[in-house]
């Protein structure tokens, strides 16, 4: 019984040690699957992400600071074939050093074949399930998931994303699921990767908000330049000009370099068109390119932004504009040496508008409505007072007194007219200026028949003026009766007559017996 015992426990070792034998043969036994984790982030300079991944979570922190999780990016994933004719009878994987590229393609776009950094081509056919079909994409998080797939080597191709505002998708990269650890002594599942994005920016503002016609209008355009020119043959900043607005030439193009330096890009780098001016409703272009030697003065400056001001003037055509506004936007495109051009998101809307001013003529006790009224307008109470009061030239512009061409031929006062009815209005004055609501006076040139001229000028303010109400200052004038004279041959002429003539003969007969007394003095002496 004592033997048996003992051979019983004998049995139990073994098989203990066996199994103890066999924990570490399980711990690194190849698993059947693994997950991919893409957290896509954009960025305005991605040559600032150097960190290189090692498939960890916590690459996390070798995120760049000002990168944003970028959501709606698709990425197609594609299985690899593997070389299983390679010496250690593990398989060749792909070498990545230097990136890969992907060599063939079907009828559909899907990539059939890569090559390595070696130069050795590698099969690629579909991935499970909708992975190469669909794909994956990143939500709000910028996070995009594969779930579990069957353990191998997958191709992840990022799809156009340029529509999100980036410069061009991330490269194509292999990956291994899951994951061998960089010790070399187990596994990374799920596999981490941070693709990044460029995403390039442009702005467009003016110099001021509200204008006048004729008033000059600099529109100031900011255009991040792609970190990489080396495979870019051209960068273009286009602007299509509201018809309201006349393109009169370019007034500075200046860069800002990595190092946050700006300088004055000499005008033998860029194109502009067009080039015949002025021209009304232009569209507008700045090219850096191979035959201005741009690009290569972009690269060799290491410029990062442009900033363009274009000059224009403000047309008569802005008055017949919905809200009395122009409004356009700017555009910027760059072309890579493969004839591919990439367009950035078109910048904020940007615009200016000009004001009406509405003048309601009325009788000053019964509020009736009053025609016939001629009103002229000035900056100033002194200028209104002196008759210096603003005019147009004959293609509509606004013109001050202190214009060179106030006086010109073929100019005249800006007139507001009520002779077939009771309010009447311009459109073209700046509601706006230096921020503040704009001021006028307007002055009454002619009365209605029967009314007295006003005495004084009168303001008007466009504190009130919105662009719910088109930028409008309303303003009634009150017009009073003037003195009624009596008619020629009236009742009232002939009394005053008679009251006359008996005061006239009163003054004779007064002056006849003052003479008289004074002749009788006389005598008696």
């Amino acid at each position: 019984m004592k033997i048996a015992h003992i051979k019983l426990a004998g049995v139990l070792f073994i098989i203990i040690a066996l199994a103890a034998m066999m924990i570490p043969i399980a711990a690194t036994a190849d698993p059947l699957t693994g997950e991919l984790i893409i957290h896509k982030y954009s960025m305005t300079d991605v040559s600032g992400a150097t960190s290189p991944g090692t498939g960890n979570a916590t690459d996390e922190n070798n995120v760049p600071a000002g990168a944003v999780p970028l959501p709606g990016v698709t990425f197609k994933v594609y299985a690899v074939t593997i070389d299983s004719g390679a010496e250690n009878g593990q398989g060749l994987y792909p070498d990545t050093t230097d990136g890969i590229r992907i060599t063939a393609t079907d009828a559909s776009g899907n990539p059939t074949q890569i090559t390595d950094s070696n130069n050795k081509t590698f099969s690629v056919t579909s991935a499970p399930g909708t992975l190469s079909s669909t794909g994956i994409t990143t939500g709000t998080d910028g996070i995009a998931r594969t779930g579990e797939i069957a353990q191998g080597i997958y191709l992840v191709v990022e799809q156009d994303s340029t529509n999100l505002g980036v410069t061009a998708p991330s490269a194509p990269f292999v990956v291994a699921l899951p994951m061998t650890k960089s010790d070399g002594t187990g596994w990374i599942d799920p596999v981490n990767v941070y693709p990044k994005n460029e995403m390039l920016t442009i702005t467009k503002t003016a110099d001021k908000p509200s204008v006048s016609i004729g008033d000059p209008v600099a529109w100031t355009i900011g255009a991040a330049v792609p970190s990489d020119l080396s495979e870019i043959k051209s960068y273009t900043i286009t602007d299509q000009l509201d018809s309201a607005l006349t393109f009169t030439g370019i007034g500075s193009v200046t860069a800002t370099t990595t190092a946050g330096t700006s300088i004055t890009v000499p005008s033998s780098y860029y194109t502009v068109s067009p080039t015949t001016l002025p021209a009304a409703g232009a569209l507008v272009t700045v090219t850096f390119d191979g035959s201005n030697g741009g690009i290569e003065w972009l690269k060799t400056n290491n410029v990062r932004s442009l900033k363009v001001v274009i000059n224009t003037v403000v047309n008569e055509g802005i008055a017949s504009k919905t809200d009395s506004t122009a409004e356009n936007t700017a555009h910027a495109s760059f072309t890579n040496n493969n004839d591919v051009t990439t367009d950035l998101n078109p910048s904020n809307p940007s615009y200016v508008h000009t004001g009406t001013l509405k003048i309601t003529k009325v009788d000053s006790v019964t509020g009736d409505a009053v025609n016939g009224a001629v009103f002229k307008i000035a900056r100033t109470e002194t200028e209104a007072r002196a008759g210096s009061f603003l005019r147009v030239d004959a293609d509509g512009n606004v013109l001050t007194p202190d214009a060179a061409d106030y006086k010109a031929t073929g100019t005249e006062d800006i007139t507001f007219d009520t002779a077939t009815g009771n309010t009447s209005s311009y459109t073209g004055l700046a509601d706006l200026i230096s921020g503040s609501a704009a001021t006028y006076w307007i002055t009454e040139t002619k009365a209605p028949a029967g009314y007295n001229l006003l005495v004084n000028p009168v303001q008007v303010s466009f504190s009130a003026a919105t662009k719910a109400n088109n930028w409008t200052a309303e303003v009634t004038v009150k017009d009073s009766k003037g003195f009624i004279l009596p008619l020629t041959g009236a009742a009232g002429v002939a009394v005053f007559t008679i009251v006359g003539i008996v005061l006239v003969g009163c003054a004779v007969m007064l002056t006849v017996n003052v003479k008289k007394k004074k002749a009788e003095v006389q005598a008696s002496k």
